[in-house]
């Protein structure tokens, strides 16, 4: 999951900002639409738990294995 992480954290401060969560869910998801990526979006923003707008890594991998459960 770090290699994903840093994948998308263009600018390296160790955090998933918003425009690169973003860019994240366009490339993961092609064709996603302008009202999906918002949903999905909000729905992310649920696993910011210091409050800062952004996913730590930590945070990021809470909401990721959630995803998972949700599929299994």
């Amino acid at each position: 999951m770090r290699a994903a992480f840093g994948r998308f954290d263009s600018n390296r401060n160790g955090l998933l900002e918003p425009r690169e969560l973003a860019q994240m869910l366009r490339t993961t998801i092609p064709g996603i639409t302008d009202q999906q990526l918002r949903y999905v979006l909000a729905h992310l923003h649920g696993f910011d738990l210091d409050g800062d707008g952004c996913l730590s890594y930590r945070e990021f991998c809470i909401a990721m294995r959630a995803v998972d459960v949700r599929k299994g």
